[in-house]
């Protein structure tokens, strides 16, 4: 039996090899003559080992566990998924792969390989093809190859690779992946003692992908519309669900749709189920019906995106803007009692970090005190660096490609806005709600709060709010009111 190797370096278990396995299994000239082994790697255990390998002058770390399992699997082709965090990981373990199997052919693939296809073949001898966009239809295409020796390369949808001229380039698969033959990509799901084991202890799920939106710094406008069966989402989840798991649905807004969105969460609601969903949420689409659906489906996180509260920044990077809805979404996550965070981005173009600490401000005043917060990162393919000398984006070439200056960013700003980040942290941390309100207040906003507390030095908020009593700035009258 041929055997397939498939590796996800991260801090989770892999949806997207998940689908792959199951996708290329659901063919009857697949199952049975190829095996499928999907690794999972903890991202952590790649960073940690060294060191820890160092200081007993031994130097076996998780690279050299990678090889082993391969050796022991001896796989025609190995697969890997690459995101921002596993791609230089990844290539290191193609090296490795190559002075120890060199028959064995690489492939990459993913959000962080397709958009680089062309620099990652040209710059990396250990990389064989590289799969832009979805991966099921390329990867069965190999697969097959794999099997006996047809397709050809040329014939395989949505590949690059080395031929006599140079690097070729194929067209798209025609047609879309249909979704629903994605189907129980977690049966069996990992027990509890392995999800123990990973920092983002979720199983991964989705039910689209593609996005409406058009948002330059991001990718999820370019892919299509592509919806799974809501019955069969309904099934999928109630099954994981029933086992206790907590299941983080990743499209990119699962609400956007929202009949469609409505009904899924109102038949998971005739189900009783110990597990919890979290997922992101366009704030136009919570309606009340909406947001008490999600209140009864046990949904136990809900992330917003808002990203700035500049007109001028969000025009540059072609994303709408309606802040009554946006505050109504707000209000009725709370009057629903659902925990919710609100991502924001500072760095997109035409802001500056005076946009970042009046987003924050506008945020405190409606009581939103969970955010993401994000520095604007240049992500290859992505149609805002088709404008980034129009602004004057400078981002590292390597991942997770920060920004480094703009037209109105800089290095300085950006370092700014690092450390405005982890003290408003320790402020939320660290003094209770009512005191740093009343704080806030008195500073003219939880920014100049904030940037107040950075001009320090403070070992901490404690210190801190003990040096505005000494001064006088926090009136004894106002402590006792607190108390």
């Amino acid at each position: 039996m041929i055997q397939i190797a498939l590796i996800s370096i991260g801090n989770c278990p892999s949806l997207a090899l998940r689908n792959i396995a199951r996708y290329c299994q659901g063919h009857e000239d697949i199952a049975g003559a190829v095996g499928f082994r999907i690794l999972d790697y903890d991202l952590k255990e790649f960073r940690e080992a060294r060191p820890q390998s160092a200081l007993r002058w031994s130097f076996v770390t998780q690279f050299d566990q990678t090889l082993r399992d391969l050796l022991e699997i001896q796989p025609a082709l190995v697969g890997f998924s690459c995101y921002l965090w596993s791609t230089e990981t990844s290539l290191h373990v193609a090296h490795l792969i190559k002075q120890v199997l060199p028959e064995t052919i690489t492939v990459f693939g993913g959000p962080d390989a397709g958009p680089r296809a062309q620099e990652l073949l040209e710059r990396h001898a250990q990389v064989d093809i590289v799969v832009e966009g979805d991966g099921e239809i390329p990867m069965l295409g190999l697969v097959r190859r794999c099997l006996n020796e047809s397709p050809t390369l040329a014939e395989i949808p949505q590949l690059r690779y080395r031929d006599s001229e140079g690097i070729a380039r194929n067209a798209a698969a025609p047609d879309l992946l249909e979704m629903s033959r994605l189907v129980d990509v977690w049966d069996p799901p990992p027990d509890q003692a392995e999800m123990n084991r990973w920092g983002w202890p979720y199983l991964l799920y989705e039910t689209l992908r593609g996005c409406p939106y058009s948002c330059s710094y991001c990718m999820y406008g370019k892919t299509p519309i592509n919806a799974k069966d809501p019955e069969l989402v309904v099934g999928e989840l109630v099954a994981l669900l029933h086992t206790g798991q907590a299941v983080e649905l990743i499209d990119p807004t699962f609400t956007t749709y929202v009949k469609r969105a409505k009904g899924i969460l109102r038949d998971l609601v005739r189900h009783d189920y110990s597990g919890t969903l979290t997922f992101e949420a366009y704030p136009d689409s919570l309606d009340e019906e909406m947001v008490e659906l999600i209140s009864q489906a046990q949904v136990s996180t809900i992330g917003i995106g808002f990203q700035t509260l500049s007109s001028d920044g969000l025009k540059a990077v072609k994303r709408p803007k309606n802040l009554p809805r946006f505050e109504r979404a707000i209000d009725l996550l709370r009057r629903y009692g659902i925990n919710y965070y609100v991502d924001l981005i500072y760095g997109l173009p035409q802001t500056t970090k005076e946009d970042f600490f009046a987003t924050v401000d506008y945020l405190y005043s409606l009581e939103v005190e969970n955010l993401m917060v994000y520095r604007l990162l240049g992500l290859p393919g992505s149609p805002m660096m088709d404008d980034a000398s129009e602004h004057a984006l400078v981002f590292s070439k390597i991942p997770p490609y920060e920004m480094l200056q703009s037209a109105t960013f800089s290095m300085e700003d950006v370092i700014e806005c690092e450390r405005f980040q982890f003290a408003y942290g320790d402020l939320l941390g660290g003094l209770p709600s009512l005191e740093r309100r009343r704080l806030a207040r008195d500073a003219g906003g939880i920014s100049s709060l904030v940037r107040r507390y950075l001009q320090g030095p403070f070992d901490s908020p404690g210190q801190f709010r003990e040096a505005l009593e000494q001064s006088g700035e926090w009136p004894c009258d106002a402590m006792q009111t607190v108390a």
